[in-house]
């Protein structure tokens, strides 16, 4: 929509200067508050080009995440919803019942939970290493006894051997693996605690842009009566054609604002999803 309102909004700013300063030489009295309404058209020309620079490398960082060659041409789905009731952010408030959702989804907290067992289960397995080794054997036997009843048989028993050398690092065995422990513990801890504050960061993050965009639909609405209104009196006669192109602009401007809204805070959806998780797509695509 920016680019297409583009070269108009150029040339009614063009065409409103112009009409200004011919205003200011058939009535030279009125120069001061001429040159004043020229400095808004101009300061509306660069807020809108502002906001477009800002648009312009969509099409382009959109490529790139798709893996679309540079220069290829391709279109999207451009019809953004029209009224705010038709976007809407839909989530629990109660920061508890978040933190409960992000630790039962996100991945990072599984991993750490599972290097903790993991750890565990090693220290185990170290401390087994310097118990005393058992060995079961079953050997055939010969009795050299001419006068026992079978010379030859089966026989079978334990072996129990002692690594004495071993035995003597049992205490080191068992410090690393505490060590160890602890620092699993403290890493689940630390993963927690960033989930956590993602958490709470993109929630505000929400909240914050849920109330610009309410803002963003309000100025909106309030500008395009003032339009309107505009757009009657000059065709009446009542009013001058200048500021009713100055309030066309501003129009324009408060339609790209809500649209900047929209997508801001699509994007702020998506990485509240992404803190918690659970990845939904925004509804405003």
């Amino acid at each position: 929509r920016a680019e297409r309102k583009r070269d108009w909004l150029n040339e009614r700013i063009d065409y409103a200067l112009e009409k200004s300063a011919e205003h200011i030489r058939n009535n030279p009295d009125d120069r001061l508050s001429e040159l004043m309404f020229q400095r808004e058209l101009i300061d509306i020309k660069r807020w809108y080009e502002s906001m477009y620079r800002t648009l312009a490398s969509a099409n382009s960082d959109l490529a790139k995440l798709i893996n679309i060659p540079h220069g290829t041409e391709f279109t999207v789905d451009r019809d953004a919803p029209r009224s705010r009731s038709e976007f809407e952010t839909n989530f629990d408030e109660n920061m508890e019942a978040l933190f409960t959702t992000a630790f039962e989804n996100r991945p990072e907290l599984r991993q750490a939970l599972y290097d903790r067992d993991k750890t565990e289960l090693q220290s185990k397995e170290a401390m087994l290493r310097h118990i005393p080794a058992v060995g079961l054997f079953i050997s055939g036997n010969r009795d050299s006894n001419s006068f026992a009843l079978n010379q030859d048989f089966m026989s079978a028993g334990l072996n129990l051997s002692w690594d004495v050398l071993n035995l003597t690092k049992i205490g080191n065995t068992k410090a690393t693996g505490e060590l160890r422990e602890t620092l699993s513990d403290a890493n689940i801890k630390v993963v927690a605690d960033t989930i956590m504050a993602q958490t709470a960061l993109a929630f505000e993050e929400v909240k914050n842009l849920e109330h610009e965009m309410d803002l963003a639909w309000k100025a909106k609405d309030v500008q395009v009566q003032i339009t309107d209104r505009l757009i009657d009196d000059v065709a009446s006669g009542e009013g001058r054609e200048t500021h009713q192109i100055k309030e066309e602009l501003l129009r324009e401007l408060s339609i790209l604002r809500e649209d900047i809204s929209r997508a801001e805070l699509s994007a702020a959806d998506a990485r509240f999803q992404q803190s918690l998780g659970t990845m939904k797509s925004c509804q405003a695509g």
